[in-house]
Formats: C-alpha cells, sequence, structure tokens
C-alpha cells in the first residue's frame, strides 16, 4: 500500500498567507496564495522526505488540503460558502 502524507494550508488573514501544518518532519511552507502553496509543497516534500525521512517508500502521495471561506458575489444573496480543496500529487522520486 502506498503511503499517503498530508499538508494542510491554514489561512492566517493577519498575515495574510497561507501556512503549513504536516506529518512530513521539517516541511514548513508559507504562501500567499494556495496555488503557490500546493507549488512549494509540491517542489519541498520530496527533498524534505528523502533527508529526514530516509526509510520512505519510494512512491508515495502528498495530499493538500485546504479549507477557505469563498466569498459568493453579492448580487446573488448567499452568504459565503466554506470550500475544501483537496490536491493529491503521486510522486516518485528520481523518475
Amino acid at each position: 500500500m502506498q503511503k499517503t502524507f498530508t499538508v494542510t494550508a491554514d489561512w492566517d488573514a493577519e498575515a495574510g498567507v497561507f501556512t503549513s501544518q504536516s506529518d512530513i518532519p521539517g516541511l514548513v511552507v508559507e504562501a500567499a496564495t494556495f496555488e503557490e502553496f500546493v507549488g512549494l509543497v509540491e517542489a519541498l516534500a520530496p527533498e524534505i522526505i528523502a533527508a529526514n525521512l530516509p526509510g520512505a517508500q519510494r512512491s508515495y502521495t502528498v495530499t493538500t488540503i485546504a479549507d477557505c471561506l469563498y466569498p459568493i458575489p453579492s448580487q446573488l444573496n448567499y452568504p459565503a460558502s466554506q470550500i475544501t480543496f483537496v490536491i493529491e500529487t503521486p510522486i516518485t522520486p528520481g523518475s
């Protein structure tokens, strides 16, 4: 069975950035947009997993999750909705 690591993007309204919580030791990500956050996770996770978890499987999935309040246009007369974004990235280092 393939290992799955999870990275959660938490919005820090005061700082105006997404910050990370993760089960990948040593992974710390901060970004202004969710797209930038996902790009950083995809770039950094393989390096950090290889450095900090040398016994990790060669193939694994990194799941990035963010819960966001999504503003609905005021003319629709609906409150904001809570949206959950989930991105699953299969990774095989060195391929």
